[in-house]
C-alpha cells in the first residue's frame, strides 16, 4: 500500500464550485432531510453537552445538492481514477453513492474501520481548526499514521481497505463531509434492489 494512502484535490483555487455552495449545504444539513443515527448516550459525561451523528442519503443529495452529484460522477471520479491508475465506477445503490455526514458537538466522531469498496472519496464542507479535532486519520498494519484536517472545498480519495477514522470533535462545532463510494466495475458491487437502484 502506498503511503500516505490518499490523494488530495483542492477545489478552492480552481473556481469550479458554484456560488453560495456552502449555504446550499448548510440548508440541507439543518433542514428536514437529515436522519439522526446516533445521539450521545451520556451527555452528562461531556459536562452537560451532547453530540450526534446524522446523515442525508444519496437520493436527497441528488435532489438538493445536484451540483455535488455531478462532481461525484464527473470530476471526482476522474481525479480518483487517474490517481489510482484504473477506471472507477459509481455505486449502483442510490442511497449509498454519496451521503452527507453531520457530526455535531464535542465527542462526535467515527471509530476505526475499513471500507468494503476499493476506493473511497470524501468532500469536506466545513473547515476545522487544530484545536477543534475532527481529523480524518489513517493507520497501517505496520504502524504508519497520517491525518487530514477538514478544509471546506477539499476532496480526498483513498484506498478503502486502509483503516481510517474521524477523530472526535474537541469542541461544540459541526463537521460536514460527503463520503463517496467507488468500485472497479459496474457488476462487482453490493446488491441494489429496484427501489434503490439507478442508472
Amino acid at each position: 500500500m502506498n503511503w500516505p494512502p490518499f490523494f488530495l484535490l483542492d477545489l478552492n483555487p480552481l473556481d469550479l464550485l458554484p456560488a453560495n455552495w456552502i449555504k446550499n449545504i448548510d440548508e440541507v444539513a439543518t433542514g428536514p432531510y437529515r436522519q439522526t443515527l446516533i445521539t450521545d448516550p451520556s451527555p452528562a459525561a461531556n459536562g452537560g453537552g451532547s453530540w450526534s451523528f446524522s446523515v442525508v442519503t444519496g437520493d436527497l443529495i441528488r435532489e438538493q445538492i445536484n451540483w455535488l452529484w455531478q462532481f461525484y460522477h464527473g470530476a471526482f471520479k476522474q481525479f480518483a481514477g487517474d490517481s489510482f491508475g484504473f477506471e472507477l465506477y459509481p455505486s449502483k445503490r442510490l442511497d449509498a453513492t454519496i451521503t452527507l455526514n453531520i457530526l455535531d458537538g464535542c465527542g462526535a466522531g467515527n471509530i476505526w474501520h475499513n471500507d468494503a469498496n476499493p476506493v473511497s472519496g470524501l468532500f469536506f464542507a466545513s473547515t476545522l481548526a487544530e484545536d477543534e479535532g475532527g481529523e480524518l486519520q489513517f493507520r497501517s498494519s505496520d504502524g504508519r499514521f497520517c491525518e487530514i484536517r477538514p478544509r471546506a472545498g477539499n476532496f480526498v480519495c483513498f484506498d478503502g481497505s486502509c483503516e481510517h477514522q474521524v477523530a472526535p470533535l474537541k469542541t461544540a462545532v459541526r463537521r460536514l463531509s460527503f463520503p463517496m463510494t467507488y468500485y472497479r466495475s459496474a457488476e462487482d458491487q453490493p446488491f441494489a434492489n429496484e427501489n434503490n437502484r439507478y442508472v
